[in-house]
């Protein structure tokens, strides 16, 4: 298995894992909109959710979201 096969492997895993657990969210509110339209509006409410960022970039996040906390 080359790296590219790798990649799309864990990519697919990931999107699943990131699926369940929308739909986990998702029962509640079952009965009021369809899973897709859920998945859609927690996507887009939410650009984290389907991006994938390196540790530095998430370090300067939490740098950022540490400093507003603390008044820095």
């Amino acid at each position: 298995m080359d790296y590219l096969e790798s990649e799309i492997i864990l990519r697919v895993m990931v999107e699943r894992i990131r699926d369940d657990k929308i739909f986990r969210r998702w029962i509640p509110y079952q009965s009021s909109i369809s899973f897709e339209e859920f998945k859609a509006k927690i996507i887009a409410d939410n650009p984290s959710v389907g991006s994938i960022k390196s540790v530095d970039e998430i370090m300067v996040d939490v740098k950022e979201i540490l400093n507003k906390v603390q008044g820095g």
